[in-house]
């Protein structure tokens, strides 16, 4: 159940319970407006892109919440800006399982709001379920770190897209006109990119992804070399995991990567 106020607000609905086909959901009005909401079918266990989430009619469904409302039905902007404020941040909690419990607000550019907010004028406001924040950097902020830092993102096409996430942040538009065609354009291999005093790596790493012994082979890269073959492939994978760990006084201060077993158990051992 999706619950979305156009360029003021997007959040879900909480279920309270089920019975006899009976789903019952909560949702709390963040301030006055017309919301929308939205009822989709979701497949049981099933996730990605081609998953579909057909429309339940009558949805959506229209709720005006007017100003003499907003006292007793609505949290309040003040609310939401303590919320903000007053969470510590995620990176900082000991408790990993907290990520399992991500809850919370968009609130839109639309709504004036005094919080960290992405550049598309967007702020997540956590839930006291959450109960810590999401940390937001700008450019400003990633050129004036005072030492040497460095973000080493290992793994996928997946994990691609938080490098290049990173480096959409990193680079101007100048500098960006033309990333499609340099070596950032490429589906595999290394690329660094050095701004200040922080350097941007992504490495093509598929630890999760070997293949068994007596399965087909298929085409995969790494670096500039491409490995038709499950023995060339896991020697190449190894070459980089030594690289990169193997001399702790040069890791990277921040590692994002996949780590798992292929369908052969090898590990690196």
């Amino acid at each position: 159940v999706t619950v979305e106020s156009i360029g003021k607000y997007t959040g879900t609905a909480t279920l309270l319970s089920q019975k006899k086909g009976m789903l019952v959901y909560s949702w709390r009005p963040s301030f006055e407006s017309t919301y929308e909401i939205y009822v989709h079918e979701l497949e049981r266990n099933r996730y990605g892109a081609h998953v579909k989430t057909p429309l339940i009619k009558p949805s959506p469904l229209s709720v005006t919440i007017s100003p003499d409302q907003t006292n007793t039905t609505s949290e309040g902007i003040e609310s939401l800006e303590e919320r903000a404020r007053n969470m510590i941040p995620c990176q900082s909690v000991t408790d990993m399982k907290v990520f399992s419990r991500f809850d919370g607000d968009w609130i839109g550019p639309n709504v004036n709001i005094e919080a960290d907010a992405l550049r598309t004028g967007w702020t997540f406001v956590p839930s006291e379920v959450m109960n810590c924040t999401f940390e937001t950097f700008s450019q400003q902020d990633l050129l004036s770190i005072p030492e040497k830092k460095s973000i080493h993102v290992i793994g996928t096409s997946k994990e691609r897209g938080v490098f290049l996430a990173l480096a959409d942040l990193l680079l101007s538009d100048d500098e960006k006109f033309y990333m499609h065609k340099s070596v950032i354009g490429q589906c595999w291999g290394r690329v660094n990119i050095t701004k200040g005093n922080l350097e941007l790596v992504y490495q093509d790493f598929r630890v999760a992804q070997f293949e068994a012994p007596d399965a087909e082979d298929y085409v995969e890269c790494h670096n500039d070399l491409i490995a038709k073959d499950s023995g060339k492939f896991i020697d190449n994978a190894t070459s980089v995991w030594q690289e990169v760990f193997q001399d702790k006084t040069s890791w990277p201060s921040v590692i994002l990567m996949v780590t798992g077993k292929g369908e052969n158990n090898w590990d690196f051992d």
